[in-house]
C-alpha cells in the first residue's frame, strides 16, 4: 500500500449511504445504520403526526412506534424499494389508527392548543391557518398535509393513501377551498 492509499481511502460514513443501504445494513444488525434512519427521519415522521393528530404528545408517541414498527417489520421491506413512501405508508396508518380510536371513543378532540402555540404566535394569520388544518376533516386534511407540508406529488399521495389521483386532486381542491371560506375574513382584514 502506498503512502497516499492511506488519505485516498477513508472510513465509510452512515451518513453518506442512502436509506435502501442503511435498511440493508439494518437487516443483517447494524443498530448504527437504524439509528441514522430513525436520525433522518424522526422530525419528518413528527411534523406529519403533528399535523394528522393535533397533539404534540401524540405526535411524539407516534414517532417511537413508527420505528418499533420499521424495526419488528425490517424484514418485510423489500431491498432498493423506496424507504421514504414505506416509511411514510406505516406513519400514516398508525395515524389512521389513532384517529379511528379517537372516533369509536367518542373522544374527537377539539383544535388542539399545543398545535396552535407551536405557530408563530406573532403571526396571527398563522395561528388561524393551523387551528384551520386541525378542524378540517381527516381525509381533507391528510392529502393537505402530504402535498403542502411533507412535499409529496400527487400521484405519491395517492400510491401512499391507495386512493385514486383523481379524488386525491378532488380532496386537495376540497380542503385548500374550505380553508379558504374558513379564512375569508382573516384574509380580507390583513
Amino acid at each position: 500500500m502506498a503512502f497516499t492509499d492511506i488519505f485516498l481511502t477513508q472510513p465509510l460514513r452512515l451518513r453518506d449511504l442512502d436509506d435502501a443501504e442503511l435498511m440493508e445494513r439494518t437487516l443483517r444488525g447494524d443498530r448504527d445504520a437504524f439509528r441514522e434512519l430513525y436520525d433522518r427521519h424522526r422530525n419528518r415522521v413528527f411534523m406529519y403526526g403533528l399535523r394528522m393528530l393535533n397533539s404534540r404528545e401524540a405526535a411524539l408517541d407516534l414517532v417511537q412506534e413508527v420505528f418499533m414498527r420499521v424495526h419488528t417489520s425490517r424484514e418485510r421491506f423489500a431491498p432498493g424499494s423506496n424507504f421514504s413512501a414505506w416509511l411514510l405508508r406505516i406513519t400514516r396508518n398508525l395515524c389512521l389508527n389513532v384517529l379511528r380510536s379517537r372516533a369509536t371513543r367518542g373522544n374527537e378532540e377539539m383544535i388542539n392548543e399545543e398545535m396552535i402555540e407551536l405557530a408563530d404566535s406573532s403571526n396571527e394569520l398563522a395561528m388561524d391557518l393551523a387551528g384551520e388544518i386541525a378542524n378540517l376533516p381527516p381525509h381533507y386534511r391528510e392529502a393537505l398535509v402530504l402535498r403542502e407540508y411533507q412535499g409529496l406529488s400527487y400521484q405519491e399521495i395517492a400510491d401512499t393513501t391507495g386512493q385514486s389521483l383523481s379524488n386525491i386532486k378532488f380532496r386537495i381542491f376540497k380542503a385548500r377551498e374550505l380553508l379558504r371560506r374558513r379564512l375569508g375574513g382573516t384574509l380580507e382584514g390583513k
